[in-house]
């Protein structure tokens, strides 16, 4: 197995002058923690000499140069497009069942490989595409890597929960469609986890066998003109949650365990978008006196005077990129031990997990004081460089470079 992440020389690796990424969404249409990694990654690639190019799905076909980046707009394939959702849920079997053999996404995708002819193709996810644009880079003798970011290979929600529960075996909608995109796997010649969590869960399906395997995190960088700075350590320990208002990402079972912590000693900021089913336990004008609703808000709003991250999630998350970017800002994180989650927060030290039943997340809430909060800070110093695009896409740049040896292109 390949090391996750080192100090490697921030240099460009011989042959590999020119990557194509595809990601189904890419600035400025930006739903998920994937569509950030992905622009972070093109960013951290550029600033190393690669020319980079960006395969990606939207209302029409177009062409743009963004902070360097060629971006290849394709017309999405399908019948909606994802970033607008469908105008029918009558829709959505359809949508499901033609991305799984999607002809006319391999045939607009063909097009920009035959215009920009990589030295690698790096895919993403790939919903609204479909796996089918695989074979073309083999068509063409180029180099094929895919980045494991969500479980859409695995699961038609691409998350492997459902009804409040991680699926522990799949069923028959999700097992048909799995074995069509597992065999369009043979294609891929080398294959990224963003952890090891979500690359084991694949490989344990027999996906990608003959394929190099490695692991690489997101990326991260924080906005220019920003930096960390260190809480006021007065009033109640400020706690913050960034990300959807959804049960799966555990959000209900955080606030029932803040009920019973004293408003006193502990408050709690909620900033992020209610899912559509949140209305029917989340209501900003009914919460504790001590939890407050932010809505939506940036990174720096967030982070800028928070002194611990709660992650809560319920879903095996791939790896929590938001756990991430909170250490880069000297923010410790209180996070679930589900997924990738786990590994992330344990392997580079960046807080504390929650214990697995959330009727004790209470008391582990209560327990954090501000001393083992500013120690625990003391131990993200130097956690952005880690994470900074330039090592990050480094480290790509000598898995593509190995993937393309070992294919033999």
């Amino acid at each position: 197995m390949e090391t996750t992440i080192g100090r490697a020389p921030l240099r460009a690796r011989g042959s590999i002058k020119r990557v194509l990424l595809v990601s189904n969404l890419y600035e400025p249409f930006v739903r998920g923690g994937a569509e950030r990694s992905v622009a972070f990654l093109a960013q951290g690639l550029a600033q190393l000499g690669v020319e980079v190019h960006v395969a990606t799905l939207g209302d029409a076909d177009g062409f743009e140069v963004r902070s360097g980046i060629c971006v290849h707009r394709i017309r999405q394939p399908n019948l909606y497009w994802l970033y607008r959702g469908a105008p029918y849920d009558w829709l959505k079997p359809a949508w499901h069942l033609l991305d799984l053999r999607n002809p006319l996404g391999r045939i607009r995708f063909a097009r920009i490989l035959d215009e920009v002819r990589p030295d690698v193709v790096h895919t993403n996810n790939l919903s609204g595409f479909s796996t089918s644009v695989w074979a073309e880079p083999r068509n063409l003798g180029i180099p094929l890597v895919h980045s494991l970011r969500d479980y859409y290979l695995l699961c038609m929600r691409s998350s492997l929960f459902r009804n409040g529960v991680n699926c522990s075996s799949p069923c028959v909608a999700c097992s048909v469609s799995s074995t069509i995109r597992r065999r369009s796997g043979r294609q891929v010649d080398g294959v990224i986890g963003v952890s090891q969590h979500v690359l084991d869960r694949h490989l344990r399906t027999g996906a990608f066998a003959d394929a190099l395997h490695t692991v690489i995190p997101n990326a991260y960088e924080i906005p220019s003109g920003e930096a960390p700075s260190d809480p006021a350590d007065d009033g109640p320990v400020r706690l913050r949650y960034m990300g959807e208002i959804s049960t799966a990402k555990g959000v209900d079972r955080l606030l029932r365990a803040m009920h019973d912590v004293p408003r006193t000693t502990h408050r709690l900021d909620l900033a992020g978008r209610p899912d559509a089913h949140a209305g029917s336990w989340f209501d900003p004008s009914s919460l504790d006196p001590h939890v407050k609703y932010l809505g939506p808000s940036t990174p720096s709003q967030v982070f800028r005077d928070a002194e611990v991250l709660v992650v809560p999630s319920a879903w095996e998350e791939p790896l929590g990129r938001v756990a991430i970017e909170a250490a880069c800002w000297r923010v410790p994180v209180l996070a679930s031990g589900n997924g990738g989650l786990n590994q992330l927060v344990h392997e580079y030290q960046l807080g504390w997990t929650l214990p697995d039943s959330a009727e004790e997340w209470s008391s582990t809430i209560r327990n954090l004081s501000r001393p083992a909060i500013r120690e625990r800070r003391s131990r993200l110093d130097g956690v952005a460089e880690l994470f900074h695009p330039r090592v990050i896409a480094d480290l790509h740049l000598d898995f593509y470079s190995r993937a393309s040896h070992r294919s033999g292109k």
